[in-house]
């Protein structure tokens, strides 16, 4: 089902013909992906990095990742490759203290931990010790969803896609104007959808999960305005 079939759906949910844009529906796709780990959501990609002397962070968004598996280092003197540690933020503190000098600057070496952090709201990894020279290195991670368009696929079985169209319909109508004299009841509406796709999405996990419970902790679908 392409981007246009998308949108036709979503101005049924919506009861709204005018919709002829893809911004909420790429919203909820970003949602329906954050709430599930079905395979078909989550295309895992082998990404090529140079880490840098002296560069201990690199943000996710620079390789197209919104999540990291696995990472590793090239080692220069045979080539062979090595596996950087995750840790915990609070450990990795522990293992940067390991690397401070008398004075209390960071000395450089072959990375071997990394851990994940926020910068001003972007995702990204620091790895320890700050490398001692350019290191090839391999990520593997799992790629950004993708955009939806006119000619776009959504991903995933047809059965799954009304948790988009639902969700999709719940942001449009949400971010109606309190001057629309139908407010009070998109509002309704919006309130409406958003619960019956937190319900499907539950349904598909424990479908497709048997072992999960349904009372899993899923992102909320937020408020537009």
């Amino acid at each position: 089902m392409n981007g246009e079939d998308v949108l036709e759906q979503v101005r049924y949910f919506a009861e709204d013909p005018q919709i002829s844009h893809y911004i909420e529906i790429n919203r909820a796709l970003r949602w329906y992906v954050r709430a599930t780990s079905f395979p078909w959501l989550r295309s895992v990609d082998d990404i090529a990095i140079t880490f840098k002397t002296n560069v201990n962070a690199y943000h996710l968004g620079e390789f197209g990742l919104r999540s990291i598996r696995r990472i590793w280092y090239q080692d220069s003197d045979d080539n062979t490759w090595n596996e950087i540690t995750e840790v915990q933020p609070q450990l990795f503190e522990s293992e940067r203290n390991k690397q401070l000098d008398q004075s209390g600057n960071e000395t450089t070496d072959t990375p071997r931990v990394f851990c994940f952090s926020q910068f001003s709201g972007i995702s990204a990894i620091r790895i320890t010790p700050t490398p001692d020279a350019d290191y090839g290195g391999r990520i593997d991670g799992i790629v950004n969803s993708p955009m939806v368009g006119r000619l776009t696929e959504l991903p995933g079985p047809e059965e799954y896609h009304d948790i988009v169209y639902k969700c999709a319909a719940a942001y449009h109508l949400e971010n109606t104007k309190t001057a629309d004299p139908e407010f009070e009841r998109k509002q309704r509406k919006a309130a409406q959808l958003r619960a019956e796709a937190q319900d499907d999405i539950r349904a598909c996990i424990r479908y497709s999960n048997p072992g999960r419970t349904a009372d899993m902790n899923l992102p909320k679908i937020g408020l537009m305005r």
